[in-house]
């Protein structure tokens, strides 16, 4: 026993100073970093479509001539600033920004916000240049617009975009398709009135349906939950009705990897030096942090990211410092962290607003960049990161066919594997605002750092109402998934149609609806989120036909199932279907 004890201490403690060891070089030569001005907020995507992430950042200073600035990624780990086009010229007091296929053609679109003047939307030609939109209530619709985030609140295919304003109603439009949307003007999402600052897409109940946290300053910051049916209710329970500060905005994470969303809130009052961390309790609730570093070694905060950048396998959250100096904190993959000290990110700062993670060359880590709003002149920076010898991999999604959803915004990504002797399961959602502040966006390609991991169990991808898998991946590259329906189809020969739960939520029971081709043996597993047996919900010989059964959510011991998100398989024949279940408090 004593042995076991030294071993696994010593793995703890290898795996710490490997994260302290951790080193980021700052780049100090060429327009990325040279350009300053009032920067709030930044994405990156490769808007040229040569697989290296490209960067938008927008700046607040047209006044005194500076613009937003456009940067083309070399692949080499330097960008050329591009100076030709509206989209570097319009000018404009822009605060934050957002891009995404919003007209469903595979080029990346960009949404800018604006303070006090009509916002901008330009649609991508695919080669960095873009073609600027000039009628709809979208870019007419002037206001204090500070927050921008796109998401499919209706899973119709279309991305619809939330702008949040200052002291004044928030947008909400939702996307008709071909570039047309429709102002949303009724239910407390759009009606409540606050000094919003900035927004955040996330699904925390793991219902399918995207959820909003939207940020405020000197009253109450308000999460929404989606309904499901193009309506949102806003949630008046603990922690989320009594928290008040300046709130910058907020970064959604599954910081402990039990496959749900947990939410970070940065703040900034002079005075008050506390963040806000929501760990998700897995049943539509959370509980509030207070004895974390995370909360506690606060500075006047503004941008926040989470990030695998040491690629242990959990992520880690990196915090932008207004009036001090830029805060990354080390996960231990439970959700405790620690705050790292010395390195080049965290011994810069000050008027740093928003900031956001990407592999910028491409060598299989993550590189930040932060955008400084500084009154008293500076410029941008941005961080390469040095490097370790863990593994990793990338996953680039390429939504359905048909569903012009393009790039799979709202897809969850599930990847199965045993990191340094641990069994885990990370998840990411595919977001378009992971940076907090008035706005940062990680790139859509997702990261994640696999430790000593040589080959991935598996990884599943949940988007809409459909599973994709993938089994025995290489790690160490950028695995590419086309999220074909078709290929579900052809896979399950001997089941027509898909399998269908209601309800789902559920609390108690479930019905199971499904057809067979054949006679055959039918198993309905339900399983957790590690794919890891709970029980055997049902298993029998069954004739050709259609089929409905009943299903009671208790396990082995006869108790209830306890509230989660799981899965439910349905194997005939060597054949499967796998869905996601959410189960409920009764």
């Amino acid at each position: 026993m004593k042995t076991f004890f030294t071993i696994l201490l010593t793995l703890i403690l290898d795996l710490t100073a490997n994260a302290q060891d951790i080193t980021f070089t700052k780049v100090n030569t060429g327009d990325l970093v040279n350009d300053g001005g009032w920067c709030y907020s930044m994405v990156w995507i490769d808007f040229n479509n040569d697989d290296y992430p490209d960067l938008f950042v927008t700046n607040n200073d047209s006044n005194n001539g500076q613009l937003n600035f456009l940067y083309m990624n070399n692949g080499d780990g330097t960008f050329t600033k591009i100076t030709e086009g509206l989209v570097v010229n319009d000018g404009g007091s822009s605060y934050s920004c957002s891009a995404a296929d919003v007209n469903g053609d595979n080029y990346p679109d960009l949404f800018v916000a604006n303070h006090n003047e009509n916002n901008f939307l330009y649609l991508g030609n695919g080669d960095g240049t873009f073609e600027k939109v000039t009628s709809g209530q979208i870019v007419s619709n002037g206001g204090k617009s500070v927050g921008c985030a796109w998401a499919d609140y209706n899973l119709d295919g279309w991305l619809d975009l939330y702008v949040a304003n200052r002291d004044q109603q928030n947008f909400l439009y939702k996307g008709l398709g071909e570039g047309e949307f429709e102002k949303i003007t009724t239910g407390a999402i759009v009606t409540d009135v606050a000094n919003s600052s900035g927004c955040a897409w996330g699904d925390y109940d793991n219902d399918g349906y995207p959820d909003l946290y939207v940020a405020n300053s000197g009253t109450v910051s308000n999460l929404y939950h989606n309904n499901g049916d193009e309506t949102f209710t806003k949630v008046n329970e603990e922690p989320f009705i009594t928290d008040i500060s300046s709130c910058a905005g907020a970064s959604w994470g599954d910081c402990d990897n039990d496959g749900d969303l947990d939410l970070f809130v940065s703040t900034g009052q002079l005075g008050m030096y506390v963040n806000w961390f929501y760990l998700n309790d897995g049943d539509g609730t959370f509980t509030k942090v207070t004895d974390s570093p995370l909360v506690n070694e606060a500075t006047w905060s503004s941008g926040s990211a989470w990030g695998d950048y040491d690629k242990d396998g959990d992520l880690d959250l990196a915090v932008g410092g207004y009036d001090g100096p830029n805060l990354l904190f080390n996960n231990d993959g439970l959700g405790n962290f620690e705050k790292i000290l010395s390195n080049s990110f965290v011994n810069d700062g000050n008027y740093t607003e928003g900031l956001a993670w990407t592999d910028a060359d491409n060598d299989g880590d993550l590189d930040i960049f932060t955008a400084k709003n500084n009154y008293f002149g500076g410029n941008n920076s941005f961080f390469l990161n040095d490097g370790n010898t863990n593994n990793w991999l990338k996953v680039k999604l390429y939504g359905p066919w048909g569903l012009h959803n393009t790039q799979a915004i709202g897809a969850k990504v599930y990847v199965y594997s045993t990191v340094f002797g641990q069994a885990i399961t990370q998840m990411r959602e595919v977001s378009t605002q992971t940076g907090g502040g008035q706005g940062g966006q990680n790139d859509l390609i997702q990261f994640f750092g696999v430790g000593d991991v040589t080959t991935i169990d598996s990884i599943i991808v949940s988007f809409m109402d459909f599973q994709f898998i993938q089994k025995d991946v290489t790690v160490n590259q950028t695995l590419q998934m086309d999220l074909l329906i078709e290929d579900i189809q052809q896979n399950k020969l001997d089941i027509d149609p898909f399998l269908t739960i209601f309800p789902n939520p559920a609390s108690e029971a479930i019905n199971l609806n499904f057809s067979l081709i054949d006679q055959s043996l039918v198993q309905i597993h339900l399983l957790n989120l590690q794919g890891q047996l709970v029980k055997v919900l049902y298993t029998s010989e069954l004739s050709e036909g259609k089929h409905e059964i009943r299903c009671e959510l208790k396990d082995l011991s006869n108790y209830r199932i306890y509230p989660g998100t799981y899965f439910v398989r349905l194997i005939s024949e060597g054949e499967m279907i796998t869905m996601k279940l959410i189960v409920l408090k009764n």
